[in-house]
C-alpha cells in the first residue's frame, strides 16, 4: 500500500473512536542491505559479508501531528534501527511542540548538533568515515565522523528560521549540551547548505569534559555539480581518553632503572624493541588527561557529479589521534549511486582504501603498526 494511503487509512481507522483525540500519523522507513568486501594487507584473502549498511541502517518510524489552537502543533516520532547484533534499537521517541516560538523536543531524539558532519553532503554510499560494518572491516576505531551531537534523552529548542538561518540547543543527560547554527539557502538553480556545531559533555574524568565542534558544508550546483567539506576537532574525545590508571610497557635501563621508553600495552606490545642495555617491562601510571588523553580531529572533503538520477563522487579523509594519540588514518574512494524515485529504490558500488598508522603498537621490525584495507561495497536501499 502506498506511504499516503496507508496515512489515510490508519488516522481514520483511529479517528472513528477517538475523533477528538487523533494524531495523524505515518509509517516510514527503509531497508539497506550491502555487500561487503574487505581485502587486508595482513590477511593471506580477502573476506565478503552480508551486512546492514551503517552509513545509513535499516530502519522503521512513527512519526505524527495534530493542530492545536492559534497555530500551534503537537508531534510524536518514534524510530527504530537494525543494530549490529541484528535486533532493533530504539532511535528515536519523543514528543515536539511547535508554532510561531519555534519547537520544543523532549524525549529521545537527536541532539542540535546530530549530523553536523553530514550538512549538504555531495558524496555517494560507501565512501567516507569507514562505516562499514561486519567483522571483516577492521580499521573502524580510526575512523569516524565526530558528530557534535548523537541521538539521546534531552530537550532540545530550534529557534524560528531567519531567513536562510536557524539555530538549535539542546541539553540531555550526563551533562550532554550542544548547539548548533545551519545555513540553507538557493540561487540560480544552485543550494548551498551549512552547519556549525559544538558540543560540551561529562568526560567522568579527574573533572575534565570532553568538547567537540565541527563544521560541514555542501553546494550543489545547476550543472549537476558538487562540492563538500567537513571537519571536527574533539578535546579528551577519543576511546583512549584518560583514565584513573594506564598499565603501560616501557624499555628499563639497566643500570638506571629509569623507563627509557614507553607505549601504550596493546596486543602487539610484545614485539616492542627495547635496544641493547635495556630490558622489557610493565608499568603503572596515573593517567591525566593531558598525558593519556587524545584530541582527536579530521577533514574530509568530496567532489560530486549528477546527471539525471545517477551521483558519481569521489572522497578524501584524513583522521588524527581517533584510535590513540599519534595514530593517523587517511581514506581515498570513489562510488557511484543510482536513484529510482518512482519506486523509492537506490542502487549504490563504492571502492574505498583505508590506510592506518599506530604508533601505538608495533610490527615485527618495531616500526609503528602501518595496515592498509580495501573495501568494496555493493548494495540498495528501499525506503517505504
Amino acid at each position: 500500500m502506498h506511504k499516503k494511503a496507508l496515512t489515510v487509512a490508519i488516522a481514520g481507522a483511529l479517528a472513528a473512536p477517538m475523533a477528538a483525540q487523533a494524531v495523524d500519523f505515518t509509517i516510514s522507513g527503509h531497508v539497506n542491505r550491502a555487500l561487503v568486501v574487505v581485502e587486508s594487507d595482513d590477511k593471506d584473502s580477502s573476506k565478503a559479508e552480508v551486512v546492514n549498511n551503517g552509513s545509513s541502517s535499516t530502519r522503521i518510524r512513527w512519526t505524527g501531528s495534530s493542530e492545536m489552537m492559534g497555530g500551534n502543533s503537537v508531534g510524536i516520532q518514534v524510530e527504530y534501527q537494525e543494530t549490529g547484533d541484528g535486533s532493533l534499537g530504539l532511535r528515536h521517541a519523543n514528543v515536539n511542540y511547535a508554532g510561531e516560538f519555534g519547537k520544543v523536543t523532549i524525549g529521545q531524539g537527536s541532539e542540535a548538533g546530530d549530523g553536523s558532519a553530514y550538512k549538504g553532503g555531495v558524496g555517494t554510499f560507501g565512501v567516507g568515515h569507514g562505516q562499514e560494518k561486519g567483522s571483516a572491516f577492521t580499521l573502524g576505531s580510526y575512523f569516524g565522523s565526530l558528530d557534535a551531537g548523537t541521538r539521546t534523552n534531552m530537550i532540545r529548542y530550534d529557534t524560528p528560521s531567519i531567513g536562510p538561518v536557524g539555530a538549535a540547543l539542546s541539553v540531555g543527560n550526563n551533562d550532554r549540551i550542544s548547539l548548533a547554527a545551519t545555513l540553507s539557502t538557493e540561487f540560480s538553480g544552485s543550494s548551498f547548505n551549512a552547519m556549525v556545531a559544538s558540543l560540551r559533555e561529562d568526560s567522568n574524568v579527574m573533572g575534565k569534559a570532553q568538547e567537540t565542534i565541527g563544521a560541514s558544508f555542501g553546494v550543489s550546483m545547476a550543472n549537476g555539480l558538487g562540492i563538500s567539506g567537513a571537519w571536527a576537532r574533539g578535546d579528551n574525545h577519543g576511546s583512549t581518553a584518560a583514565k584513573a590508571s594506564e598499565e603501560m610497557m616501557g624499555c628499563f635501563g639497566d643500570s638506571s632503572g629509569e623507563m627509557t621508553e614507553m607505549v601504550a600495552h596493546t596486543a602487539n606490545a610484545d614485539v616492542m624493541n627495547c635496544g641493547s642495555g635495556n630490558s622489557l617491562g610493565y608499568y603503572m601510571s596515573d593517567a591525566t588527561p593531558a598525558m593519556m588523553g587524545t584530541d582527536p580531529s579530521y577533514f574530509q572533503a568530496a567532489l560530486a557529479y549528477t546527471f539525471g538520477d545517477t551521483t558519481v563522487s569521489a572522497s578524501w579523509y584524513s583522521s588524527e589521534d581517533f584510535k590513540n594519540k599519534g595514530s593517523e588514518g587517511t581514506a581515498i574512494g570513489i562510488g557511484v549511486n543510482h536513484n529510482m524515485p518512482k519506486v523509492g529504490a537506490q542502487v549504490y558500488a563504492a571502492v574505498q582504501g583505508y590506510d592506518a598508522e599506530d604508533r601505538m603498537a608495533m610490527d615485527a621490525m618495531g616500526m609503528p603498526l602501518d595496515t592498509d584495507e580495501t573495501v568494496l561495497v555493493v548494495g540498495t536501499r528501499v525506503k517505504f
